[in-house]
């Protein structure tokens, strides 16, 4: 989000805070302190969201097989398996690589 823009969501929070019913411009300094800071929150959560990928459903059920596989092993042998046991397994079972 560009600065021009979080300008323009602040100034525009701040006018329409300025045209709240009677009740709510009670406190004008409360008012216009809490657009300003809902505003804020509101361009922080906008921007943290930017680039995040979303859930991959595929590579969730590799990694829970792997998981499983791992607490089998664990139980069987009493000792974690290694990162190579764990592909050499996936492989075998499933004929492709981990995703």
């Amino acid at each position: 989000m560009s600065k021009r823009t979080a300008i323009a969501a602040l100034a525009a929070a701040l006018v329409a805070g300025a045209f709240a019913p009677a009740p709510a411009r009670a406190n004008v300094v409360v008012n216009a302190e809490n657009a300003v800071v809902g505003t804020v929150h509101h361009i922080g959560t906008a921007i943290g969201s930017i680039g995040k990928k979303k859930s991959n459903p595929e590579r969730e059920e590799s990694t829970q097989r792997q998981n499983a596989y791992k607490t089998w092993f664990h139980k069987k042998y009493g000792y974690n398996p290694t990162s190579e046991q764990v592909h050499e397994w996936y492989v075998r079972s499933y004929g492709v690589d981990p995703a």
